[in-house]
């Protein structure tokens, strides 16, 4: 199951079921970029990390970060900021043409604690996606885990109520269905009072 959340309202937009549990996460790729409105940004997981996938994202004018995986096969171009705990760098990723990624992307490592976190975007320009901002953004994009967190635990999409394709495929849409309700839900009980969705726990008002 793949699903594409805003961030914003924590509602999913987008959710596609795949019988094949064998696939990797790949196999959902064209439908993310059909449902993908322009000057979108996506905050992505791993499992998307492509080349090809990097330069449709510049290519059409939508933006995209991700984690960084451990990166060898690059060279700097650019350096825009640099000190012990941070590094901001433009990159060209690949070492030759067969294995090449046409446009640069930004290459972010920040020091947290003890430990680096690394993030790919597409969006160079520092004045319009600070580095803050991405750390902020990176931490965001685990709503997704959130989500399915609510759904498979709370809901209870962790235990099938049938073996066959079209029970679960009804359970898994009545799930997110209560789920977006139990968002909107939530997001009410915040505005009386006066609170920000993310102050209040969704676990809570649903028992």
């Amino acid at each position: 199951m793949c699903a594409l959340l805003d961030v914003a309202s924590k509602l999913p937009v987008t959710i596609w079921f795949d019988p094949d549990a064998v696939g990797n996460d790949h196999r959902f790729r064209e439908q993310i970029m059909a449902a993908l409105p322009d000057r979108t940004l996506l905050l992505m997981d791993a499992g998307f990390y492509a080349f090809p996938f990097f330069d449709w994202f510049t290519a059409t004018d939508r933006a995209f970060v991700i984690p960084a995986r451990t990166i060898a096969a690059c060279s700097v171009t650019a350096t825009l900021s640099s000190s012990p705990t941070l590094s901001d760098r433009i990159i060209q990723l690949g070492t030759d043409r067969s294995n090449l990624c046409t446009h640069p992307v930004r290459l972010l490592e920040v020091l947290i604690g003890n430990r680096w976190h690394r993030s790919l975007t597409n969006v160079l320009d520092p004045a319009i996606l600070a580095p803050a901002a991405i750390v902020d953004l990176y931490s965001r994009r685990w709503r997704i885990e959130d989500a399915f967190h609510i759904a498979k635990r709370l809901l209870g999409l962790s235990y099938l109520w049938s073996s066959s394709a079209n029970s679960i495929a009804l359970q898994v849409w009545a799930t997110w269905i209560m789920y977006a309700v139990l968002v909107d839900l939530t997001d009410a009980v915040a505005n009386e009072l006066d609170q920000p969705l993310d102050a209040l726990s969704m676990e809570l008002v649903y028992r």
